[in-house]
């Protein structure tokens, strides 16, 4: 009896001194990835949801590049912190990486010349993400409701910004704008209500292509730069302080970049069209299909929606309050939309 009570003692004991910081979490691995492999290529097609930390995704696997982060390939993966792509990637499929809401940092090469639709769809904990000049355009919802997101440079690479990209990204308070953007879709900075600064050069606003439900972007306020400034001169902006007063001098660490030019004027907002509340996908009837698809977007599907349509009780806000109110215009209740 003493023996067992001895022995006892020296279980309980070890346990006590062993420190908690013993117990390590490991971050996320290959192991945790799914993926197939065709014509020589790798497509990471899924991940465990279980998959928590960092990801560094391996350029090769199985001796073969990985080159594609395919459809909703990491969607839901919620405990991840951060991601690394490689450079063998050339492109992020549609909801790649929808909902990881814990996801703080995404980094992508300059391999990459796709980013999906709704790729970090509510990543609501991403604060920075870098858009290489690989890629050509920023596809709808690309970015949608990542509301820690404070700043975004669009390379000069990129000719299209799609509808709703930032849209809901109400920490954004600085965009850069490349001077290639020709094309910057409807409802794109939707409610970036803290946005006040844009970059660029002075002929984006001229020659972009500006869809409706951009206010956030277009009343902020716009610096220009000189195309003849080197890359590493991007403190000699333009500045443009409503309604026309214009900076005299610039910084002396910039003159070599020339003299300062007047600023073109402000373009005015273009035509807005009349909204048919009530009427979510766009179809121009207000009826059952319209209150499916806004529950949809309520619970998160990863679906098109027109918000300001979408808005029937026009609070500034979609949910089910919306909902309630077109199941009651439906059914021919005396009530208002909008």
């Amino acid at each position: 009896m003493r023996k067992v009570m001895s022995i006892l003692l020296s279980i309980l004991l070890l346990a006590v001194c062993v420190p908690l910081g013993a117990v390590s979490v490991t971050a996320a691995s290959v192991d945790d990835l799914e993926y197939t492999i065709a014509d020589g290529e790798v497509t990471i097609t899924g991940c465990a949801y279980s998959a928590s930390g960092k990801l560094v995704i391996p350029a090769t696997i199985e001796g073969y590049p990985v080159t594609s982060i395919g459809d909703y390939a990491l969607r839901d993966c919620t405990s991840l912190t951060s991601v690394t792509i490689p450079d063998s990637v050339t492109s992020i499929g549609n909801s790649a990486f929808a909902y990881c809401d814990s996801l703080t940092s995404v980094t992508i090469p300059d391999s990459v010349t796709t980013i999906g639709d709704s790729a970090f769809y509510y990543c609501t904990s991403l604060t920075s993400v870098t858009i290489p000049d690989s890629v050509t355009s920023i596809e709808k919802y690309a970015f949608y409701d990542c509301d820690s997101l404070t700043s975004v440079t669009i390379p000069d690479s990129v000719t299209s910004i799609g509808n709703s990209a930032f849209a809901y990204c109400d920490s954004l308070t600085s965009v850069t704008i490349g001077d290639s953007v020709t094309s910057i879709g409807e409802c794109a900075f939707y409610y970036c209500d803290s946005l006040k600064t844009v970059h660029c050069h002075g002929t984006v606003k001229d020659k972009a292509d500006i869809g409706s439900n951009n206010y956030a972007l277009t009343s902020a306020t716009w610096h220009y730069y000189d195309n003849g400034c080197d890359a590493d001169c991007n403190v000699c902006k333009y500045r443009r302080t409503p309604p026309h007063d214009y900076e005299d001098e610039y910084d002396d660490t910039c003159d070599t970049c020339g003299a300062w030019r007047e600023v073109p004027e402000k373009p005015d907002e273009p035509d807005t069209p009349a909204v048919v509340y009530g009427d979510a996908n766009g179809d121009g009837a207000v009826n059952n299909r319209d209150v499916a698809l806004l529950q949809q977007y309520i619970n998160k599907w990863s679906v098109e929606i027109d918000l300001a349509a979408a808005d029937a009780n026009g609070d500034g806000a979609v949910n089910n309050r919306d909902v309630a109110l077109l199941q009651q215009y439906i059914n021919k209740w005396d009530v208002e939309l909008g």
